[in-house]
């Protein structure tokens, strides 16, 4: 325990209000060291879902009627991709943490679509009447294998999203992609679905923390 208790001093020395921490759900003394040692709060459980054959999977999943319309972001999309994601978004670490206000995750969430439009990442979105509805953030880790990071539909636009996800699939399996992995909140149980119905699997589970400073005199030995 002596490493947990010199990482706490380092934090309570240290300017830090907040560390984020992901663990292993199968890593359990270390969770319990960091819970009980340093005041680190639970805050969710993380699954990484990974589907391994897009084009196989995409001949078994059910089929909605219908096409979206896919493009590439561009700059004039940025300031309603933003407002999207600063909307819709009530699952994740920041979203599920309820010392950390509601105002704090939607400015992360519009910085992140930022901090992307400016790096290696990628955006697609999806359009209807002129107007922006769904996107999808990703990066490509090589020529076949791409990680989804951030996707989500406006409000009152569910069967188009679905139909959105689909056509996403489509256009990676085209382009050649066979795997595609994304990392979600196992409490989004209606994206956990709608996953699963496009063949992806759990393949790694994670619990994420949070240390809150002023926290530090609930842990205990």
């Amino acid at each position: 325990t002596a490493f947990f208790e010199a990482f706490q001093d380092h934090l309570i020395l240290s300017s830090a209000a907040l560390c984020l921490a992901r663990v292993g759900l199968d890593q359990q003394r270390v969770l319990k060291y960091l819970q009980h040692i340093c005041a680190f709060r639970f805050t969710e459980v993380t699954l990484q879902l990974s589907v391994q054959n897009v084009r196989r999977e995409l001949t078994l999943s059910p089929k909605l009627l219908g096409k979206s319309h896919i493009r590439e972001l561009a700059e004039q999309d940025i300031p309603h991709v933003q407002r999207i994601a600063a909307t819709v978004f009530h699952h994740g670490r920041f979203a599920e943490d309820p010392l950390i206000p509601q105002k704090v995750h939607q400015i992360r969430q519009r910085n992140w679509i930022a901090d992307m439009t400016n790096g290696p990442e990628a955006i697609l979105v999806n359009e209807a009447n002129d107007e922006v509805i769904s996107f999808m953030a990703y990066k490509n880790v090589s020529d076949t294998h791409i990680d989804l990071l951030l996707g989500g539909s406006a409000e009152n636009q569910g069967l188009a999203g679905v139909l959105f996800w689909q056509d996403l699939m489509d256009r990676f399996a085209k382009s050649g992609v066979t795997r595609i992995d994304t990392t979600v909140s196992a409490a989004n149980l209606s994206v956990m679905r709608l996953y699963e119905s496009l063949g992806f699997k759990v393949a790694q589970s994670w619990a994420g923390l949070h240390w809150h400073r002023g926290n530090e005199a609930n842990s205990s030995d």
